[in-house]
């Protein structure tokens, strides 16, 4: 994915994984996620940030714009493939934001 990209939305979501989740589990419910959100037009690239120090992770997803973000969507938090992935998410830790580039 590149953040170069002068067009375009992306949506991080900032959190920490509870404490239970093996890196095996992550790994099965990216590739779940990753499967479905290719399926959803107007996707563009999804790239996972592991913490370095902190215990926070950063998951950028880009879109080809905001209406493509806003459908996929509901389709990922009614998906059992969103359900196993939200369910290794500490809630209390998750914050998102919409970021475009700056032209």
């Amino acid at each position: 994915m590149s953040t170069n990209n002068k067009t375009g939305l992306q949506v991080h979501f900032i959190f920490r994984f509870k404490p239970e989740a093996t890196i095996d589990a992550i790994k099965q419910a990216t590739a779940g996620i990753d499967k479905l959100l290719q399926k959803n037009p107007g996707f563009v690239g999804r790239q996972l940030l592991r913490p370095e120090g902190d215990g926070h992770w950063v998951d950028m997803v880009q879109w080809k714009d905001a209406a493509s973000s806003e459908a996929a969507s509901a389709g990922f938090m009614g998906s059992k493939e969103g359900q196993s992935y939200l369910g290794l998410i500490d809630n209390e830790t998750l914050s998102n934001h919409r970021v475009i580039p700056l032209t």
